[in-house]
């Protein structure tokens, strides 16, 4: 028989040498972790296809056809203006640039009722501080531009991610079956309870999540654009896009939108009507949208899903990031689990 401490060592060494592994692939993990995350939020479509008697590779194939032919049109419809528009900012750098670098050490002087004789100073410090920014901004573009494993990354997931969610799906419920059949015999009831658990928390959460983030990404660059404000398009797509990070998507679109308005506009109005833009959306998206598409039982604290992001940001950088979510809904599943047991136990009654 098996002792209590070789059971434990054997799964520790597994965890350790699956740790090892996945560091030692983590530069071709993107596409498969991408296609693997497709596969797990289509397969309901393809199941359901199943149901009206259609197999299962044909399923999987319309299924892909139309999810790939839908962001394809998207970014066919949205890249000539989203183009048209981030090109017109690096045109307009220059005069933002001259506007901040003179402007902004008088706003400084006027609201902390600096002496005229410190002007120069503060003038000096802006247009040093200013030329690092810029320096840094445009190098830090240009390193992203030029990145040979940007470049790889992208290709691979247009390349890649498609045809490994086409077989990931085809054979979504063989690969089920085959590990449910590799759970040991004594866990098998509390892995499989745990499983449906996470599957629960999980699709709620991703699948809710991302339609709240698409919603909310129309109804700010609609709004932006019909302000008036430049860059408004762009603005509101990645506002909105970034929703899924708590505070972070809004605090970013309140940020840049309130800085090109102030280099845009002469007048209070337009900030008036983006604050109202800003708290009509938060308000919509945190007290309607949410509860609705995602539900509260989810059980994602805000701080958590952000610890996560920036864990498996700093662990493995953009396929980190990805996986963060999922990772983090099943850390948090099975720190419920073992809480439940841990009170059940008699560590905790004594």
């Amino acid at each position: 028989m098996i002792t209590s401490r070789e059971r434990a060592l054997f799964w520790i060494i597994t965890f350790i040498l699956f740790c090892i592994f996945i560091h030692a692939v983590r530069g071709v993990l993107l596409p498969f972790v991408v296609g693997i995350m497709l596969a797990y939020l289509l397969h309901p479509a393809v199941h359901k296809l199943e149901k009206w008697k259609m197999p299962r590779g044909l399923s999987t194939a319309i299924i892909i056809l139309l999810f790939f032919s839908a962001i394809i049109l998207l970014l066919v419809l949205l890249t000539p203006l989203l183009y048209a528009q981030i090109t017109e900012f690096f045109h307009k750098l220059p005069d933002y640039y001259e506007k901040i670098r003179v402007g902004l050490p008088e706003l400084v002087a006027r609201y902390f009722y600096l002496d005229s004789r410190a002007l120069p100073n503060i003038h000096a410090i802006s247009k040093n501080s200013s030329d690092y920014v810029l320096k840094f901004a445009s190098t830090l573009i240009g390193s992203l531009w030029l990145s040979s494993i940007m470049i790889l990354d992208i290709v691979s997931l247009l390349v890649i991610t498609p045809v490994v969610t086409f077989y990931l799906l085809r054979d979504w419920e063989v690969i089920m079956l085959r590990l449910n059949n590799l759970l040991p015999a004594s866990y098998a009831l509390y892995v499989r309870s745990q499983v449906k658990e996470i599957d629960h928390t999980l699709s709620g959460f991703l699948r809710g999540q991302l339609n709240v983030c698409v919603i909310m990404a129309v109804i700010y660059s609609t709004a932006l654009s019909l302000l008036g404000l430049d860059f408004g398009l762009v603005i509101g797509i990645i506002c909105g896009l970034l929703i899924f990070i708590p505070f972070v998507g809004v605090l970013f679109g309140i940020a840049a939108a309130f800085i090109i308005a102030a280099l845009q506009f002469n007048s209070l109005q337009p900030f008036l009507l983006l604050g109202i833009i800003f708290l009509a959306g938060q308000s919509f998206e945190a007290y309607f949208l949410t509860p609705k598409l995602v539900g509260e039982k989810v059980g994602l604290h805000p701080v958590w899903v952000i610890f996560g992001m920036l864990s498996g940001g700093a662990i493995l950088g953009l396929t980190g990031i990805i996986l963060s979510v999922p990772i983090t809904a099943i850390i948090g599943v099975l720190t419920r689990f073992f809480i439940g047991k841990y009170r059940e136990s008699d560590l905790y009654k004594s």
